[in-house]
Parts: structure tokens; sequence; C-alpha cells
């Protein structure tokens, strides 16, 4: 069900003493939230037995005549004639509410801008809210878990029945009359909803025309539905449930061949140029030096790696920093390490980051042609 009518035959007290909330009926509870519960509440009375737990639902008139629901969690008390709310419990349960007096009634404030009062009752000298008997639209129903409807009735009628309203003039009442026929019908086919709107003999033989099961149509039409073609109207919720992916149509760029080793073209002596690039690491690692003794803090980050294009030989230096001083001491050992294999660097390539700052393009204009 949709709507659910909840009838205020106990009176909800609001007590700022209370540390929980209680409740003497089973059907406060949200469904799918109610759980048995052995535990024991005392009181000034005694103690009492609690025979479950869950969050309730109670529904109240704020001060512009809105039905609002209040869901705090709570417990099942059969021996209790009275609900009981605890302004402490709806103010952790529900953010941005609180409980405060306005013009001397208490009142509790929800999201929203909701305003709920709670007159001093005569009978309890106590606040008591009065319960909202209107119909609800609970969070917990199907077609608001499946289509994000909320308490507004007017979201559910918009998103359903716009194409059939009265100020539609692109259909005519007979196809308006068909789709809220199909829709009662839970969807089914518009070229059987159509069928059984005609006026027409039901499971006739053929050379009898008195043996019809059924003279007329199965469906009340109003308007008359001979002239409307179903092949005319369109659903749109059967639409989407029936859509798949396709292939856009339209001329296909083909892919080219990769080019391979293009970086690499007419480097052929080793040292003419080095590709470099950073790579970082999570996790810090262990110094070269120090054996092992050194603080977290001052291990490896990260480091440099470079590539000559001609030999393909790797070049690994690790850095705790990427920074452009640290990156400049590795490409020094790279170019310390290349003399001693016997060339010389004489250009690197690279793309983003410190390669491209002034300090590391103007150390590579001092190499050597």
């Amino acid at each position: 069900m949709i709507f659910n009518v909840k009838l205020p035959d106990s009176p909800l007290i609001v007590d700022s003493g209370a540390s929980v909330c209680i409740t003497p009926h089973r059907r406060d509870f949200k469904p799918g939230t109610y759980t048995s519960s052995k535990m024991k509440i005392r009181d000034l009375s005694g103690v009492n037995k609690v025979h479950g737990e869950g969050i309730i639902q109670w529904p109240a008139k704020d001060s512009n005549d809105n039905t609002v629901l209040i869901e705090v969690p709570g417990f099942h008390l059969d021996s209790t004639e009275v609900r009981l709310l605890s302004p402490q419990v709806l103010q952790r349960s529900v953010p941005g509410s609180g409980f405060t007096m306005i013009d001397g009634k208490s009142s509790i404030l929800l999201p929203g801008d909701h305003i709920i009062r709670a007159p001093v009752s005569n009978r309890s000298n106590l606040p008591e809210m009065l319960l909202s008997t209107d119909p609800v639209l609970l969070d917990s129903t199907f077609g608001v878990e499946t289509f994000g409807f909320g308490t507004d009735l007017s979201d559910v009628w918009n998103a359903h029945f716009n194409v059939c309203k009265e100020s539609n003039t692109n259909l005519r009442q007979s196809k308006k009359e068909l789709l809220l026929w199909q829709h009662r019908l839970s969807h089914f086919n518009l070229g059987m909803v159509h069928s059984l709107l005609r006026d027409t003999q039901w499971l006739r033989v053929h050379d009898q025309p008195d043996s019809a099961l059924h003279n007329g149509p199965i469906l009340c039409s109003k308007y008359p539905s001979s002239k409307s073609s179903p092949r005319e109207i369109k659903c749109a919720a059967c639409l989407m449930a029936k859509a798949c992916l396709r292939t856009p149509q339209g001329p296909r760029a083909a892919a080219g061949p990769v080019p391979d080793k293009v970086l690499k073209t007419s480097h052929l002596a080793p040292g003419q140029c080095i590709s470099c690039d950073h790579y970082v690491s999570p996790t810090k690692g262990r110094n070269l030096d120090g054996y092992g003794k050194a603080t977290a803090s001052n291990g490896y980050t990260g480091g440099a790696i470079y590539v000559d294009h001609a030999s393909g030989k790797i070049f690994h230096f690790p850095q705790t920093s990427l920074s452009a001083s640290e990156t400049l001491r590795g490409k020094q050992s790279v170019e310390r390490a290349a003399t001693d294999l016997g060339f010389r660097v004489k250009s690197y390539h690279s793309d983003n980051g410190i390669f491209a700052s002034a300090e590391f393009q103007a150390h590579c204009g001092s190499l050597p042609m």
C-alpha cells in the first residue's frame, strides 16, 4: 500500500525528561525496522518489559497544516497508555531538528522549516502533540524506493499522468483513455488493451452469430476507440523498459596503425637523446645508507628513470623528493655514468613536471653539442 492512516488513539507527549521514545502500538513502527527485544525499562512505577524496538513514524501537522513524518528510534511497550517523544532522541536522530518555546508553547523544529506545536494538555499538564489522520506517503513503499518520489503526491501525479491531462491537446480523448487503461492494467500490450475496448462478439462460432460468449467491449469505454489505432500511441515507460544499447549511425573514422618507436627515429648513437620521467611511491623506501636506522620521513618517495634511445639502457635514481634540485642531482649522476661508459648525453626528452621548469632547462642548455 502507498497510503497509510494512523489513528491518534493514544496521545503523544513531548517529555524533555525522557531518555527514550516509546509507543504502545506496533503499527507505529516503520515497516522492516521492527525487531523483538528482551530489554527492560525502569521508571518510577517499576520495571516495564520491552516487546520490540525499531524506527517509529508519527505523522503530525505543522504550523502550515502540512503533514510531516517524525522518525525516531524507539521501543514498543504494551503496558503504557501514551506515546512518549524524547526531544533529545529527536535531535540525535534527525540533524537540524530542535525543541524550543514559541509564543509560550512547546514546539518541535524539523528540517524544511517545519514547526509542530505541542500545547500543554489540561489532562496531563504536559506538552501533547496532535497526530494527523491524513493519508501519508511512507518512505518505505515500493514506489518511493524505486522512483524516489517524496511525500508530495503532486510529484507522483505529474510524473505519471501529465500526458493524459486535459490540457494536453495533442491526444484525443479516446487515445488518453487507451493510455489510462494500459497504465491501469500494469502496462499491458497496447494492441490487446485496444481490442478489449472494441465493441465486438467474443468467442463466436463462425457460422452461428448468436453463439458469442460475450457481446460488446470487455473494458468500459467512455469514448469510441475504433478510430484510435494503438500504433499511433507510445507509452514512455514501456519504451524506456524496452530500450537497449545501439551503435549510432554515421561514418566511422578508421583507426590508423600505431607508429612504433617514433621517439627513437634517427637516434642511432648512444647519448644522442635520453627520455626521462618521474614515478611516485606511496610507501616510503629505505635509504641506501644509514643501516635502516633513518626515520621514515627521510625515506625515498619516488625517483627518476632515464632511458637511452639508441642503446635502450635504463638509468634509475631514487629520490627523497621530486624537487628540481634532487632531479638535477640525478641528471648529473646520469651524465657521469654515461661518461664512464664512453659517451656523452646530448639531449633529453620529457613532457611535464620538473623537467619543464626553467632550472632544469637551463641546466640542459649547458650540455656539449
